[in-house]
């Protein structure tokens, strides 16, 4: 009887060694007909000190409204920023020509959230103000003081002929500060992308703080900004750009030093779609999801400190507990030892999806939980959304 308890005993040890717990699971569907509509985001991210999940937008036709999901209450929340009565009321910001537009709404669109925090109720959005019949495009960032629910700040990113132009702009979030209340995110343009190719962008990081949006850093590139990450505390901004196994200028990064204003370019794999600062902030680990290349870097040096193959088809990687790095692929959660970066075990993605799965646009809540996204889901055309923490 003893032997038998023992070997029952040992078998629930070695069973929650390897278990996961199911904390949430949910889909999400694109709806055109539907009012509001609902615009699915590919790539969804956290929000609100990590308490939302950004899932999508509205339509361009459409009120301008936000989506977000209540990681704790499992609810979605609709968010409507005052967008396009603050240009109405401040005709100053309107293209010549706008209101000659016979439309049943102002061309004026948030195509991208960069920041959202509930603690000094603000969030920062890009904005776009353009339409085919007018002469000029233009970009703007603001901020939406949403206790007043009035937009307190607008600036202008860019300005650029609607015809005739072959330029690129984008934005990308990069992070908030939680302790000194600051928003990052970069914007990025090429002037000229005639043949399709990204030659010459300038890159600015910026800052927004205390009302004010400054420049921390700029400088030019062969390709657009991409997967950033960055540790407020240890005072550190990795840019990132994207390149392919078979083009001939390879990816760069570059940490820039929030501290001391300074930057060290470094080397990139390829598809660096696992990026994750350790949790001091000392090391930065990068993976290839083209070639499963692992790379460890001193965040504070650039220089390698370890290499590794932790496989391909990965999407994202970080932390879900303090000694357990995570590569969220499409086969499943491959579970590595941080320090000796061998393999601890696998949750294979079949254990919760039938047929294919794609996990593009999954995410790492640091030292709680994965969050894998399956855009195969369905039926028709359903992601689904399940969220796993490390019990």
């Amino acid at each position: 009887m003893n032997r038998i308890n023992s070997l029952l005993l040992f078998f629930f040890l070695i069973q929650s060694l390897f278990a996961e717990s199911v904390l949430d699971r949910f889909s999400l569907t694109t709806d055109f007909v539907k009012r509001p509509s609902f615009y699915a985001s590919d790539s969804p991210f956290l929000v609100n000190r990590d308490a939302h999940l950004y899932t999508g937008m509205t339509m361009n036709a459409d009120v301008q409204g936000l989506y977000f999901y209540h990681l704790a209450t499992k609810n979605q929340i609709f968010l409507t920023p005052p967008i396009r009565e603050y240009f109405l009321k401040n005709p100053d910001l309107l293209i010549k020509g706008t209101l000659d537009i016979k439309s049943d709404h102002l061309p004026v669109y948030i195509t991208d959230v960069l920041f959202y925090d509930e603690k000094i109720q603000k969030m920062g959005f890009y904005v776009e103000h353009r339409n085919y019949q007018l002469p000029i495009k233009k970009s703007y960032f603001a901020v939406w003081d949403m206790e007043e629910n009035q937009i307190e700040f607008i600036q202008e990113l860019s300005s650029y002929p609607s015809e005739g132009f072959e330029g690129y702009a984008m934005v990308l979030p990069i992070g908030f500060d939680n302790e000194k209340e600051a928003a990052y995110f970069t914007f990025a343009l090429d002037k000229n992308m005639k043949d399709k190719t990204s030659d010459d962008v300038s890159i600015k990081l910026f800052r927004y703080q205390d009302g004010k949006l400054e420049v921390v850093h700029s400088y030019q590139s062969k390709w657009f900004p991409y997967n950033s990450i960055a540790h407020f505390v240890k005072g550190k901004i990795l840019i990132q750009s994207y390149a392919e196994v078979h083009e001939s200028i390879p990816p760069e990064g570059r940490i820039f030093d929030l501290v001391t204003n300074s930057f060290l370019q470094i080397s990139v794999p390829v598809v660096s779609y696992g990026s994750v600062f350790s949790k001091d902030g000392s090391k930065i680990y990068l993976a290839s999801g083209q070639t499963g290349e692992l790379r460890v870097l001193d965040s504070s040096s650039g220089k390698i400190l370890q290499k590794a193959k932790f496989g391909t088809h990965g999407h994202t990687m970080g932390f879900w507990k303090e000694n357990e790095l995570v590569w969220v692929r499409n086969s499943g959660l491959h579970i590595y030892d941080p320090l000796t970066l061998k393999q601890k075990k696998v949750i294979a993605t079949s254990k919760y999806f039938k047929g294919n799965v794609n996990v593009a646009g999954s995410l790492v809540i640091p030292y709680s939980s994965v969050i894998v996204r399956n855009g195969f889901e369905g039926p028709g055309d359903a992601v689904g959304f399940l969220r796993l923490s490390p019990d």
